[in-house]
């Protein structure tokens, strides 16, 4: 135990460091923000940690420890600390610790620590969820088919209007275009047929664009078919792309099946879809490709969910790197950690923590003691050395020390009355 904080030090009384404290010089305290809340998290002493009785934990807004309040009296070296109201996840928070030995010895102060809480799990996939209802795309897919119309007398009436008035709507067999002072628009229409002794190839490409100063539209759908005496490939592309001074808008949906034989047999079989977005250089889309052997499915996007349009909550979620589920129901699980959201990890590395199960008692760096345990005062306490310590179900009545050799009976006010075994201990 270093350092003093009770007045008196330097007189010979007051918090002074007892033989067997614990070193606290190299205790490191750290906070992460939790659903809910925050974890509070702190090293033991590597000096006589099993001369740690408990751990005062102070809690501020503020960076100044003069402001701070003592939040709790922890065992362990872990806290989790629950914000109690959604607004709460906006506040930052410092900490600091004092620990306490066996002795009565209270350490400095550490810290601080500070960290802001995220907002708890349910209020996360409602959030996400609620931003998901807004979005264009689920919008979109909610919203009812128009019914299509027939427009064919309406565009040649616009036809004959454009070219009375300006007279700058030209035709010809293969391509439609239109000029304007400062505009442009095109249809053009390209097929190509060719064979030779081997092989046969078809090309078709139907593109419309136009244009007007400093923006271009445009659209392409291409289809092309090769086929040899040992392979077949058949593809099929609509490109839409939109600019305005430099800012582009694309997207692609392409379609492609092929085989490929080599001495009779198959050396490559594949059907893949793609849907790809690109603005401004930024990607992303989902495809399936099927070889035969197995289906892939990919989505490359930021966030993906599943839920239905008469529903607010969407059950699945992944936003970013993280999956939220609304409800599961898993027949087997097999994971490594396993955190509750009020109580940090339950399993980690594949090993249950005492300190989570549901009973009057926790494991504290190889001693077993009660919830409720404080030194020579309150609760009971088993550690690694053998030694029981048994206080009155009533704190402060006196207690009970056993250990492999004696058996001590101390009083209320910390007298001993009664040793058996061996004696002067």
């Amino acid at each position: 135990m270093t350092g003093c904080t009770i007045t008196g030090c330097g007189t010979g009384t007051g918090n002074l460091p007892q033989p067997g404290d614990p070193n606290t010089s190299g205790i490191l305290l750290t906070c992460a923000a939790a659903y809910g809340g925050i974890d509070v998290t702190w090293t033991y002493p590597v000096v006589n940690p099993e001369a740690v009785a408990y751990t005062i934990i102070y809690r501020s807004t503020s960076a100044l420890f003069l402001s701070a309040g003592q939040l709790v009296i922890a065992t362990g070296n872990f806290f989790y600390d629950k914000t109690p109201t959604a607004n709460e996840s906006a506040v930052t928070y410092f900490y600091w610790i004092q620990i306490v030995s066996v002795n009565g010895t209270v350490s400095e102060v550490i810290g601080p620590s500070f960290s802001v809480a995220m907002p708890p799990i349910a209020q996360v996939i409602a959030n996400l969820s609620g931003q998901i209802n807004a979005s264009h795309l689920a919008k979109s897919l909610s919203a009812r088919v128009d019914k299509i119309e027939i427009n064919e007398q309406d565009i040649i009436t616009e036809a004959d209007e454009r070219k009375l008035n300006d007279g700058s709507l030209g035709t010809q067999f293969n391509a439609i275009q239109a000029y304007s002072v400062g505009s442009r628009a095109l249809i053009t229409q390209e097929t190509t047929a060719r064979t030779t002794s081997d092989s046969a190839i078809t090309t078709q490409v139907a593109q419309s664009y136009s244009t007007a100063s400093n923006s271009i539209s445009a659209i392409e759908h291409a289809q092309s078919t090769t086929s040899t005496a040992v392979s077949s490939l058949s593809t099929d592309v609509t490109t839409l792309n939109s600019t305005v001074y430099g800012n582009t808008a694309a997207a692609q949906v392409g379609l492609t099946t092929k085989v490929t034989v080599l001495d009779g047999k198959v050396t490559s079989i594949g059907a893949q879809y793609t849907a790809k977005l690109d603005v401004n250089g930024y990607v992303g889309g989902f495809g399936v490709y099927n070889t035969g052997a197995t289906v892939d499915a990919g989505f490359n996007v930021d966030t993906f969910w599943v839920g239905k349009a008469s529903t607010k909550i969407k059950p699945f979620i992944i936003s970013g790197s993280k999956v939220y589920i609304d409800q599961a129901v898993i027949n087997t699980l097999t994971f490594t950690k396993l955190r509750d959201e009020t109580g940090g990890f339950v399993v980690a590395d594949g090993k249950i923590k005492a300190s989570h199960i549901d009973i009057d008692l926790a494991y504290v760096h190889g001693a077993m003691q009660s919830s409720t345990y404080i030194p020579n005062y309150r609760g009971w306490k088993l550690d690694v050395a053998g030694t029981v310590e048994n206080n009155g179900a009533v704190a402060g009545e006196g207690r009970t020390v056993q250990t492999s050799t004696t058996i001590s009976v101390y009083d209320a006010a910390g007298t001993l009355r009664v040793q058996l075994g061996k004696l002067g201990v």
